[in-house]
């Protein structure tokens, strides 16, 4: 079974960025679960191998992790 990213992680890791200072936000991508989520840039370009390790730090307490879907992309796969 396929791990999915919800709506409630989400909200979570977006607000880790933001109290971070952080201008990207995360967002599922598909219609049900989120087996892939993006990065979008709200301001200010942010290294991304940064951002990737928050994101992980985050959700290794689900036993999930994302990869870009190839380096230095906005585009992350969830995988476990």
């Amino acid at each position: 079974m396929a791990k999915i990213v919800d709506v409630s992680k989400i909200l979570e890791i977006n607000n880790i960025l933001k109290e971070k200072g952080i201008a990207y936000s995360l967002h599922s991508v598909g219609a049900c679960g989120a087996e892939f989520v993006e990065l979008r840039q709200n301001g200010e370009a942010h290294d991304v191998q940064e951002l990737y390790d928050i994101i992980n730090s985050y959700l290794r307490a689900y036993f999930m992790q994302v990869q870009p879907v190839k380096p230095g992309a906005l585009l992350l796969k969830v995988v476990s």
